[in-house]
């Protein structure tokens, strides 16, 4: 087997669990840029690729989608927060009323 072909086993194996490549090469063999190393050459252990593909026949039925739940309860609408400014008085700040 040389490392087109586990990669596109991996990637195959992603793409139907939804775990992204970096997830999978964290969980199978704790480095997330495994994928990303054997695309740019990088070469592996007999022992790490059997942890690869032990990973995989043991996850293989799960799938690790997240579940979107529809919204129900309507999104109350924004309510505007107080200004944390002081107010201060026109005649305070010595302008007056009429003063642009």
């Amino acid at each position: 087997m040389n490392a087109q072909e586990l990669l596109q086993e991996i990637s195959d194996y992603c793409r139907q669990t939804g775990l992204a490549e970096s997830t999978f090469g964290r969980r199978a063999v704790n480095d997330g840029k495994l994928a990303s190393r054997l695309r740019h050459g990088g070469r592996i252990t007999t022992e790490t690729l059997d942890r690869i593909r032990n990973f995989m026949a043991a996850n293989r039925q799960t799938s690790v989608r997240p579940t979107v739940i529809p919204r129900t309860v309507p999104i109350a609408p924004a309510v505007p927060m107080p200004s944390s400014r002081p107010t201060v008085p026109a005649e305070a700040n010595g302008k007056a009323h009429d003063d642009p």
